[in-house]
């Protein structure tokens, strides 16, 4: 049953983001990007939530889930309506996602005190690994790479506001990292599960054009032995009476 409910959402989401002349590695590329986005959008909501009910007072940390919640949903929403791998679209959100954290970051006192959000940043470069765009990846890694390097060159002179005490500093920066070590685990598999998918359709594309090769050519050969053989055959027909005069002619001699 859950393996039934499994392929019934695998098709749904197929038929969402798939058009037509979208090739599978393409189809691949899109879903894997929009269901880890997905995730992550829930894991995001999911904590808002959870601060807004039992610790109302972290204002900020909800104010940043806000925020980047309508982030996700600007990229989520536009995808099924757009061709390609929506690979622009996912730097520019990738790129959003690592300077908004940054500013955050910076209003939590740095990043001893900013509860894990660091791992936000680097989710985004690891997010643009299935694309294997080499420009790409080094781009958000480097954007990724000068916020850290910023919030901690600006530590000495951040204030960490009295919402972030270290009891809950620390929790949520658990929670965090937990969560984010859980999203890069799945998308790692579902890289190499797609990388598996692609290589099988590879093969069997190449088993099936060498099928048809084969068909080609035996069918080829059928249509040239058929009048070939007709030919010989009448051939055979002129040429025996000829034989046949040579040695009448020759017993007579």
């Amino acid at each position: 049953m859950a393996k039934t409910s499994r392929h019934g959402f695998n098709d749904h989401i197929d038929n969402l983001l798939d058009y037509p002349g979208c090739d599978s590695k393409t189809l691949m590329l899109r879903k894997t990007s929009w269901i880890m986005s997905l995730i992550s959008l829930g894991a995001v909501i999911s904590l808002t939530v959870g601060f807004l009910i039992f610790a109302p007072s972290l204002t900020l940390l909800i104010t940043y889930g806000i925020i980047l919640t309508g982030v996700s949903l600007l990229y989520l929403l536009p995808v099924p309506f757009i061709r390609g791998t929506t690979m622009k679209l996912n730097f520019v959100a990738h790129l959003g996602f690592i300077l908004i954290t940054f500013v955050f970051i910076l209003l939590l006192g740095g990043i001893p005190t900013s509860a894990g959000l660091i791992f936000v940043g680097l989710s985004a470069v690891l997010f643009s690994i299935p694309y294997q765009n080499r420009m790409y990846s080094m781009t958000v890694f480097g954007v990724y790479f000068l916020t850290v390097l910023a919030a901690g060159l600006l530590q000495p002179w951040l204030k960490v506001p009295p919402q972030m005490t270290p009891r809950i500093n620390s929790v949520i920066y658990m929670i965090n990292a937990l969560w984010m070590s859980a999203l890069v685990l799945s998308i790692i598999i579902s890289f190499i599960r797609q990388t598996v998918r692609l290589e099988q359709l590879e093969t069997k594309k190449i088993k099936e054009i060498n099928d048809a090769k084969s068909h080609l050519y035996t069918n080829i050969t059928h249509e040239f032995r058929t009048p070939l053989t007709i030919i010989l055959g009448m051939s055979e027909l002129i040429l025996i009476p000829d034989w046949r005069a040579l040695e009448l002619e020759l017993m007579i001699t």
